[in-house]
């Protein structure tokens, strides 16, 4: 363990932020070259500010910030691409959260960013965030305002959850009849809502493949392209869970690519569901998937 003049604690490369003293007093400007703010790192640092995140940091392990009173903003930087449940929990002053799209899918129910915090009012989600799971919003009293980015393609019903003040939903410019369509939005009584794009930061420089926007050079003429390029990205970076989301979102709007692909991937593991999706495959006639659903069926037997 490394402890620098501070009292903050580091791990012997100096790579993981693990402690900060209870008594840390003003702003904390955590050190350049720090990867991981490690689990409850803050926690009940009652007299921090503010909070300084470098852009060297790519992780946020659980209840990293949680009980620091007087933390009234925060900004978690681009860089980011993992952070795990209740970072904010007990913040009892903390108004206005930006944190960084870069972690592609908002994470709900116990594994929650956005939960048990009754101080929040405004949330903002940078460019490249893609989907929104079950209750990624649960139990916060005072959040009446979300701003979500352009490149969400999929949101999971009861996504919201307690949340009796949301009033508004922002999203970029020319986006808002794209959000009216997801169904998981009906049941809300609450306003969405365009403003321009410059009210979300775009994605920085990329830490990994998964970052950076689609290239110029690649058309997308419908969600399901889109949806069928995340997937892609997803599958190289062997993030199995969010490739297999994606080519079944992408398989519900139509997309006979992704029901080619659910097929080869399920047979193996769910012969039903996996010849269900290779007979939609074959039924348009994609590539050889009536050669498959033969090769499926001497399998079975």
């Amino acid at each position: 363990m490394y402890i620098n003049n501070f009292g903050l604690q580091f791990s012997d490369d100096r790579l993981t932020l693990l402690k900060v003293p209870e008594y840390y007093n003003g702003d904390l400007v955590i050190p350049s070259g720090v990867q991981t703010i490690g689990e409850f790192a803050c926690f009940k640092c009652s007299n921090i500010r503010s909070i300084s995140i470098p852009g060297s940091v790519k992780r946020i392990d659980r209840g990293a910030f949680s009980s620091c009173d007087q933390l009234k903003t925060i900004v978690i930087p681009d860089s980011v691409t993992e952070i795990y449940g209740n970072i904010f929990s007990s913040c009892v002053n903390l108004s206005d959260v930006t944190i960084s799209g870069n972690i592609k899918v908002l994470k709900g129910s116990y594994s929650a960013i956005f939960t048990n915090n009754h101080s929040i009012q405004s949330i903002r989600i940078t460019e490249g965030l893609i989907r929104l799971e079950k209750k990624a919003f649960w139990n916060m009293k005072s959040l009446s305002k979300i701003y979500l980015p352009s490149t969400i393609l999929s949101i999971s019903e009861d996504v919201i959850c307690d949340c009796p003040n949301l009033s508004e939903i922002i999203v970029p410019t020319r986006q808002k009849e794209k959000f009216l369509q997801f169904n998981a939005l009906d049941e809300y009584k609450f306003t969405i809502k365009e403003e321009p794009y410059s009210t979300l930061r775009p994605v920085t420089s990329a830490t990994n493949s998964m970052v950076s926007q689609p290239q110029s050079s690649v058309a997308f003429s419908d969600g399901k392209s889109l949806l069928l390029y995340y997937a892609k990205l997803a599958h190289q970076n062997s993030n199995l869970n969010l490739e297999f989301s994606l080519y079944e979102d992408a398989e519900k709007l139509g997309s006979i690519e992704a029901a080619y692909w659910l097929g080869l991937s399920y047979i193996n593991r769910d012969y039903d569901k996996g010849y269900f999706y290779m007979s939609k495959a074959a039924q348009e006639n994609f590539k050889d998937a009536k050669q498959k659903l033969i090769d499926f069926q001497r399998m079975r037997k």
